[in-house]
């Protein structure tokens, strides 16, 4: 995509966040710059209250994926990592 718009910065991430502009990749990634957001105004305590209350990941900061972490729900041929 830079090749076709090279004067602007494109970037290799899930959201970004420029001064006042946001920008998400797609719906479910506006969720993690939402708790991104909290967590840089209010810290990780209430973004990861806020996660849990939607019954969604709390993303590692700057975290490129966008998965559910199986692992954690844990059952039967469930790999434990």
């Amino acid at each position: 995509m830079s090749e076709k718009f090279p004067d602007i910065d494109v970037q290799d991430a899930i959201f970004t966040v420029d001064g006042r502009l946001f920008s998400s990749a797609g719906s479910a990634s506006s969720m993690d710059l939402m708790l991104e957001r909290i967590r840089s105004g209010y810290g990780g305590e209430l973004s990861g209250w806020v996660a849990d209350q939607m019954v969604y990941p709390a993303q590692p900061r700057h975290c490129r994926c966008n998965i559910i972490g199986v692992a954690q729900i844990g059952g039967p041929g469930i790999l434990d990592i």
